[in-house]
């Protein structure tokens, strides 16, 4: 296996925000293909954008989570994000009379957030091969990444000491291999589900139905992708315009309608909407735009969170 260090890489980009979307450098050894980067795709009234897509040939499978070695496997992963909300809590209103408990959310069964497994990049670059066993890695992943951020990626199976991986590059749908010793894994169980038909999104978790609104999503002329994809960073910043804070939620979609441009491929993103009048509506570059209270929601998921697109 090949040894890179920051030396190797001719260029790593940090996280934009503040009316642009986040940077997501793929570092090539050779002749191969240029960086990939997250950039602004969203109308002049959103505050970030980005595009997403799932490619048909190869999709994310996130049904189960697949089957890996005790010795990858620890229980939590470290996180700069909000605290994950995994269970409901009960709470008591005491009153001078008595006391009487609250409604609690109960998990419901056959929900569509299945567990999933997610590898935590234990390195500064994460190798990347198209096939396991290979000598020479086709993408360097640097981390953290995208951002400031973890690297996560999400698993699609194990063989021999390689986990099958689905990588955030052009085009959707790519699948790579990461050796196991490069990284450690942990097991969640979420998922996002926008519907582009019905212009809504759901967020579950551990069960349950956390988050659900109307959602703005991309034009005929350039359409958010459908597909199975998940989430590769979660960044909080200070929006530009309102100065308020707000969240960037990035995924591995990129448009397909899109060119790439100097500064890399324009990839899809969940942001909040810019105007509440655009929900229900087909308007932007790409990106998905949800309501503020679902999208502080969603920045609370873990990262590798399966997001599925139906269109």
């Amino acid at each position: 296996m090949t040894t890179w260090t920051r030396g190797n890489v001719l260029a790593l980009t940090l996280l934009l925000i503040g009316g642009a979307c986040a940077s997501d450098p793929v570092v090539i050894p050779g002749p191969q293909p240029e960086p990939v980067r997250m950039l602004n795709i969203g109308t002049e009234t959103e505050t970030a954008g980005m595009a997403m897509a799932a490619g048909p040939d190869d999709p994310v499978s996130t049904t189960a989570a697949p089957s890996l070695p005790s010795s990858t496997s620890p229980t939590t992963a470290p996180t700069t994000k909000p605290p994950q909300i995994t269970t409901a809590i009960t709470t008591t209103v005491v009153t001078t009379t008595t006391a009487m408990p609250q409604p609690t959310e109960t998990p419901t069964t056959g929900s569509p957030d299945t567990p999933f497994t997610v590898a935590m990049a234990d390195v500064p670059l994460l190798e990347v091969f198209k096939t396991p066993g290979s000598d020479q890695a086709t993408w360097i992943l640097p981390n953290p990444g995208p951002g400031e951020g973890e690297r996560a990626l999400l698993v699609l199976g194990a063989e021999s000491g390689w986990l099958r991986v689905s990588v955030p590059v052009r085009p959707n749908g790519t699948v790579g291999w990461i050796h196991e010793d490069q990284v450690f894994t942990v097991t969640y169980q979420a998922r996002i589900i926008v519907d582009l038909y019905q212009r809504s999104v759901e967020a579950w978790e551990g069960g349950i139905l956390v988050s659900e609104g109307t959602i703005a999503s991309g034009s005929d002329e350039t359409p958010t992708p459908a597909g199975s994809f998940f989430v590769t960073e979660i960044q909080e910043y200070s929006d530009p315009g309102s100065g308020t804070n707000t969240w960037l939620i990035g995924t591995s979609a990129y448009s397909e309608s899109l060119d790439p441009t100097a500064d890399g491929d324009p990839a899809v993103a969940i942001i909040g909407v810019g105007d509440p009048r655009d929900l229900g509506k087909a308007i932007s570059q790409g990106c998905i735009q949800v309501p503020f209270r679902v999208l502080q929601r969603l920045a609370q998921l873990p990262l590798g969170t399966p997001v599925q697109i139906l269109g």
